[in-house]
């Protein structure tokens, strides 16, 4: 009987930092366009699945849906397959890095091919809720209120991280949170947040960072209203201990 032997996973991690959002450009256009192509595979494949179910998009209103049809929002029957390759490669990724800065982003390999990847960067907390909840103000006024902080403070904010559902619960997802802190700790980070609707990557989160010296809160901003089978999202924060 032959029996067939699983093939060895070697993970190996390149980190590039910027300091500004045209470094962070240059950064990204070192990158092959096989090694960009395959991250935006990895980035399609990683928020098809459990928790997001992003696989497709409406056209007409942005929502995402689990399955094609009719927009369970505003009933649109245009939909089209969520993170088009071209989209992501031209026009996103080098945006994802710009809009943070200085940052980082680290890339996961498994024998030479990209796996996962995660990013982030510093960027003021007005405007993380500018870009990622349509400048809501009620929104930012109860962040601001619970977590104690001026509006204009400067933190650094978690903004991605996608692993190839294949390549998952081999570590990746602890190792790539744990070089972001790192990063976030060498550019001086004060503050650390980021938002999930993944309990056990915030669980993660909550464990490294009171490891790496921070103190850490989450909660449901009053105003939001993105869930996923009933699971809201959540906002959470790290300050620093003094």
């Amino acid at each position: 009987m032959k029996i067939e032997q699983k093939e060895t996973f070697l993970p190996t991690y390149d980190t590039y930092t910027y300091q500004s959002q045209q470094e962070a450009t240059e950064v990204y256009y070192k990158i092959s366009n096989y090694d960009a192509i395959t991250m935006a595979s990895v980035y399609q494949k990683a928020f098809s699945e459990a928790p997001w179910y992003e696989r497709y998009c409406c056209t007409t209103c942005g929502s995402f849906l689990k399955e094609p049809g009719i927009c369970t929002q505003c009933t649109s029957e245009v939909i089209q397959k969520a993170y088009p390759v071209g989209e992501l490669v031209s026009e996103y990724f080098p945006k994802m890095l710009g809009e943070y800065a200085p940052g980082m982003i680290t890339l996961a390999r498994n024998r030479g091919k990209i796996v996962g990847f995660t990013t982030g960067g510093m960027v003021t907390l007005e405007n993380i809720v500018d870009r990622k909840y349509k400048n809501n103000p009620f929104l930012l006024a109860d962040i601001t209120r619970r977590c104690d902080i001026d509006p204009a403070t400067i933190i650094f904010y978690d903004n991605e991280t996608c692993i190839n559902p294949a390549a998952q619960q081999m570590g990746l997802g602890r190792e790539l949170s744990r070089q972001r802190i790192n990063v976030a700790k060498e550019l001086g980070a004060e503050y650390i947040c980021g938002r999930t609707i993944n309990m056990p990557w915030l669980r993660l989160k909550e464990r490294q960072l009171t490891e790496a010296g921070y103190s850490f809160t989450a909660f449901v901003p009053s105003g939001e209203t993105y869930q996923v089978e009933s699971v809201l999202r959540r906002f959470y924060f790290a300050r620093q201990n003094k």
